[in-house]
C-alpha cells in the first residue's frame, strides 16, 4: 500500500478560499481507485474536515486537532 499525506490549510486550501477544489477531489478518487491512501492533516477538528470533503471521505483518512 502506498500512502500520500498533506497539510490542509495553506496547502490544498488557501486562506481566501473555503472549498475543496474539484480536481483535488477527483485525484483523491483516482488515488483510491489506485490502491493508494491519501490523508490530510490539520489542527481543525474531524468534524470539520468531514464536511471539508464529504464527497470523498469514506476513500481517504484524517489526521486532526493538530494530531491529537
Amino acid at each position: 500500500m502506498k500512502m500520500i499525506l498533506s497539510d490542509l490549510d495553506g496547502t490544498l486550501l488557501r486562506p481566501s478560499e473555503n472549498r475543496i477544489s474539484p480536481k483535488v477531489l477527483d485525484a483523491i478518487s483516482a488515488l483510491h481507485a489506485k490502491n493508494t491512501r491519501f490523508v490530510i492533516a490539520s489542527g481543525r477538528t474531524v468534524s470539520e474536515l468531514r464536511d471539508l470533503f464529504a464527497q470523498v471521505q469514506d476513500k481517504m483518512c484524517f489526521v486532526a486537532c493538530d494530531g491529537a
